[in-house]
């Protein structure tokens, strides 16, 4: 049976954010599901310079290419946790995505399995963004697991340094779908 890797991905530059903080937990759910688990925060990204230079395969940004080559082309599985940013997800995880898709595309995204976890500060749990981002992987030809997970009022759900029992337990309800996708 072959390996199975999870990339959890914190979508936001934002340091200390909310996200990061449901990506820990995540992880610690997943490391008895998976054989090996990883986790992403977008902040490594803080000091990549956007410019057009990204769209040309040899001229990728190094901190990128280092990402993609370490860590998302081998996964086997990934969970994007997503911060609601204006009603969609975060411009650094657009901008992440786009440059991923460079190099090679099929090797990143294609046949690949993917969870969604939005998380927001308001009531929605960033349900639109979650929406627009699967429209977005799937043109990838990513597979996007049917429970998505939104978590709203994200600082009521915060119970001292966990998460809530209620947000764990569709977290690793989540997490034993993916780990069997």
């Amino acid at each position: 049976m072959s390996k199975t890797k999870l990339l959890i991905v914190s979508g936001t530059n934002r340091a200390e954010s909310k996200s990061l903080f449901v990506s820990q937990q995540y992880e610690q759910i997943a490391k008895a599901s998976f054989d090996e688990v990883n986790l992403l925060s977008l902040e490594e990204l803080n000091g990549v310079v956007l410019s057009t230079e990204m769209y040309n395969a040899s001229t990728v940004d190094p901190k990128i290419i280092e990402i993609e080559d370490t860590l998302f082309t081998s996964s086997t599985h990934y969970a994007f946790i997503v911060p609601e940013y204006n009603g969609t997800f975060s411009g650094i995880f657009k901008y992440f995505i786009d440059a991923l898709s460079i190099r090679d595309r099929n090797a990143n995204f294609l046949n690949k399995q993917a969870a969604l976890i939005g998380v927001a500060a308001g009531r929605a749990g960033n349900l639109r963004g979650l929406d627009q981002l699967t429209n977005a992987l799937n043109y990838l030809g990513m597979d996007i697991l049917s429970l998505k997970v939104p978590i709203s009022s994200i600082n009521a759900v915060i119970e001292g340094d966990q998460l809530n029992e209620s947000t764990k337990k569709v977290l690793t309800q989540q997490i034993n779908l993916l780990a069997n996708a």
